[in-house]
């Protein structure tokens, strides 16, 4: 097995970060009370983010602290004194999501190790390089990585890795999910994900008349289980393996560490498998994108929370029993919950179990057996084992002391007549505590205090980390000590072991932080003008009367084997009009989309005026082919002035910001920065970018896809419906469209308070007339905010209204 690999547990409460160091953990993360991605957990205060740092590193568990959300500039004061008293109490490394965070850390807090989060959307290895290169020592990578992508990347660069082993999957590739903030103003980059990807849709399919494809959970993944190939996972190059659960019960953590350290330990049990999918499990497991998308094994589609284990069907009900023939074992005090046909499950606690007539506390599988209960059932229905009582309180057991997992040391004391007593204890990193008596040995009047008794008080250790394996003691004959004094030896040697276990644990940061008043070089901006209009397209346009309104045309190819000859054509005519032209890369490129682009025609990238990258890999990827205008795309998530700081340090000539920002939000970026910002003003904001395929759920593979030339849409339990689009280079992504349009256009007054410099159109999937109409309107209202909307134009309006639309985020924002 490699060595120094880590295994990082979840920790939202302090029982869960025991139950983590109690079950073999070497490191943890934790969240403290604002800035983190899970602000429904426990989470930690000051006072006991010091408490837990401290006992970690009693044990040599690292702590890692998650600020991985993004911050609001009106934040950035508080969030600093936030870092500031996480430098101070030495914390072992910082995981990220805003750049501005990054931004700050390495200027004011040199030293600090950055983690950067999955949040970050890194899933390349151009986008590893650009985190090592702004000075991360780690990134935590996308879980729509395959086992060889990890592999690759962990050979072709030198920053740690992270991966996930266990837990929830995210059906949106993370950092790159609206749709709990579109659709509820809970924004899962702010760490108030409502998760309603959780929640049942239908698929439907327009093909000349509206069809239902299929229902259910159909966004709601299976739990990443490694257990199974658990060898091919240590063979990957990566330096942490991550168990996901923040939200999860101590015992659930208790566990699932557990589990994978005694298979890091290569201690591999034949009930392990079993343990983990009884504390929680979603129709089974799956193999995560390990080896690969495999749609039709990734979802979850009848029910979202946890199942349990099977126990059997009811075979029969008299009065209030039911009888089973066992699949698994059962016990009072289990939970157990019964599947009824019309979805409406009820559940309950096993109170008594009978077999052969008699009252039992525990039945074995294989057995028939009578359990009591008050539900009427019908033949058939299903029962599983939601909770077993026997795990719970093992688990529990196991962080009930909080010292239970012994430091093994030895002693060495010396009881000299007429000297002060002296104790020495070394633990196993050979780190002695030292012990003094406040008295001098004496010389036994009655009854001396002989080797035997010094032994027994000093191994009395019930109350700390330490187990005795070794003592040693000097001790002159017929002496005298009083046993409080022997005691108080002891204490005083086991504290200050304690205190340099932590110190010796305690990371040292190698820079002397900064005062933080260096001058911001941020200025205003030196002019105003209204904004100019891009059209975002995924298709070359040659219409005139679309051409005439845009200042200029941002390509989205969705098929990138490019006729250079006519993408040529078109672009002289574009830069014949003084149209500015923009290729945008997707927001996912993973490793055979970056191959298919090295092998393009070199000319490609000379053709445009800008380049935009859709995630942090690709900026890597153009300055390394010397593109200087790159703009980067809202999917990079810039929400305050010191990410733009930062992206102007590495180059960059432009950014459109978050869609989750409000018009004042917007304007403390505006009114500084130095960079051109765009927004997004019209048309559907895509709520998620996805690796698995709902429409490809029931297929083997893509070689007869659906989703590439019909029409479908997923349907909610309002019946909002969300087009569905296929996206990527070489590989296939889903992208979940929001229900509704963004339209502010009638808003304009009040949208030029932004001061923004680019208005971006969505122009995708739409008829060329509606596209002139829509940005005739938006040109309109720009060279005339305060006129009254024309008889004409309050027709587009019209029709965009009853449609169904959105202001987004313009007027609301996100908390």
């Amino acid at each position: 097995m490699p060595k120094n690999i880590e295994l990082l547990a979840p920790a939202g409460s302090f029982d869960a970060l025991v139950a983590a160091v109690q079950n073999g953990a070497d490191a943890v993360y934790i969240g403290g009370n604002k800035f983190n991605a899970r602000q429904y957990a426990n989470n930690f205060d000051e006072q006991s983010m010091i408490k837990a740092i401290d006992y970690a590193h009693l044990y040599g568990v690292k702590v890692y602290i998650t600020l991985n959300t993004l911050i609001k500039t009106k934040e950035l004061d508080k969030l600093r004194g936030y870092i500031e008293f996480l430098y101070a109490n030495h914390i072992d490394g910082i995981i990220i999501q805003d750049l501005g965070v990054a931004h700050i850390i390495s200027r004011d807090f040199p030293g600090l190790p950055m983690h950067g989060s999955t949040q970050m959307t890194v899933h390349n290895i151009e986008g590893v390089q650009m985190l090592q290169n702004l000075g991360f020592k780690r990134v935590v990578l996308s879980r729509e990585l395959t086992l060889d992508e990890i592999s690759y990347i962990s050979d072709h660069s030198d920053i740690e890795l992270e991966i996930f082993i266990h837990g929830a999957l995210c059906i949106c590739y993370s950092g790159q999910c609206l749709m709990s903030s579109v659709i509820g103003g809970r924004s899962g980059n702010r760490g108030m994900c409502a998760q309603p990807c959780r929640l049942p849709y239908g698929l439907i399919e327009y093909n000349k008349e509206k069809k239902l494809k299929t229902e259910g959970y159909l966004m709601s993944p299976k739990d990443l289980c490694s257990y199974d190939f658990f060898s091919n996972v240590l063979k990957s190059g990566v330096t942490s393996l991550k168990i996901e659960g923040r939200m999860k019960r101590p015992e659930y953590v208790a566990v699932v560490t557990r589990e994978y350290r005694k298979m890091l330990d290569s201690d591999y049990s034949s009930k392990g498998k079993e343990e983990l999918m009884q504390i929680f499990n979603r129709g089974g497991f799956s193999n995560g994108y390990y080896f690969g998308t495999k749609n039709r094994d990734m979802i979850c589609n009848q029910k979202p929370n946890n199942w349990g284990l099977y126990l059997g069907d009811v075979e029969n009900q008299k009065k209030d029993w039911i009888d089973i023939s066992l699949k698994n074992t059962i016990q009072i005090g289990d939970g157990i919950e019964f599947w009824i046909d019309d979805g409406k499950n009820c559940g309950q606690t096993v109170s008594r179990i009978r077999v052969e007539g008699k009252d039992v506390n525990i039945a074995q599988a294989g057995q028939k057996v009578s359990i009591e209960t008050k539900k009427r059932l019908k033949r058939g229905v299903k029962i599983w084992r939601t909770s077993s009582i026997s795990q719970l309180n093992f688990a529990k057991e196991s962080f009930k002391n909080p010292y239970g997992r012994k430091i093994p040391i030895s002693m060495k004391g010396r009881f000299e007549i007429g000297e002060m007593a002296t104790l020495f204890i070394t633990d196993d990193k050979h780190i002695t505590g030292i012990g003094k008596s406040s008295q001098c040995v004496e010389i036994a009047k009655k009854r001396p205090v002989t080797t035997d008794d010094i032994v027994a008080q000093l191994s009395k250790l019930g109350d700390t980390p330490f187990e005795l394996m070794n003592i040693d003691i000097d001790a002159d004959k017929n002496i005298f000590m009083p046993i409080s004094e022997i005691n108080k030896l002891r204490r005083m040697a086991t504290d200050e072991l304690i205190k340099k276990r932590i110190i010796s644990a305690t990371p040292i940061y190698c820079n002397e932080k900064n005062d933080g008043n260096k001058q911001n070089t941020i200025g205003e901006k030196e002019m105003e003008k209204k904004p100019d209009l891009f059209l975002y397209t995924d298709e070359l346009i040659d219409d005139k009367n679309i051409l005439e309104l845009v200042d200029g045309i941002v390509l989205c190819p969705n098929n990138w084997r490019f006729d250079f000859g006519y993408l040529k054509e078109i672009l002289n005519l574009y830069k014949a009009q003084g149209i500015v032209t923009r290729l945008m890369l997707p927001r996912i490129t993973r490793m055979e989309d970056i191959n298919f682009l090295n092998n393009l025609d070199v000319d490609i990238w000379s053709m445009f005026d800008q380049y935009g990258a859709g995630n942090i890999g690709m900026i890597e990827f153009l300055q390394h082919r010397g593109i200087n205008n790159i703009i980067v795309d809202f999917s990079l998530n810039v929400f305050n002035n010191y990410s733009i700081r930062l992206l102007e340090d590495m180059g960059i000539k432009g950014v459109v910001l978050s869609p989750e920002l409000n018009i004042n939000e917007i304007r403390d970026i505006t009114s500084i920065a130095q960079m051109p910002c765009e927004i997004i003003t019209f048309g559907r904001i895509p709520l998620m970018i996805t690796e698995h395929c709902p429409v490809g759920n029931d297929k083997k593979d893509c070689k007869t896809c659906s989703l590439k030339q019909g029409d479908f849409r997923l349907i909610d339990r309002k019946n909002a419906e969300f087009p569905l689009r296929r996206t990527g280079i070489y590989r296939c992504y889903t992208e979940i469209l929001n229900s509704k349009i963004l339209f502010v256009a009638d808003k304009t007054k009040d949208m030029l308070r932004t001061e923004v410099d680019i208005y971006g159109i969505y122009g995708f999937e739409m008829d060329k007339e509606d596209v002139a109409n829509i940005l005739r309107l938006h040109r309109f209202m720009l060279d005339n905010p305060k006129a009254e909307i024309t008889d004409d134009m309050k027709g587009i309006v019209s029709r965009i209204q009853e449609a169904g639309f959105t202001r987004g985020h313009f007027f609301r924002g996100v908390e």
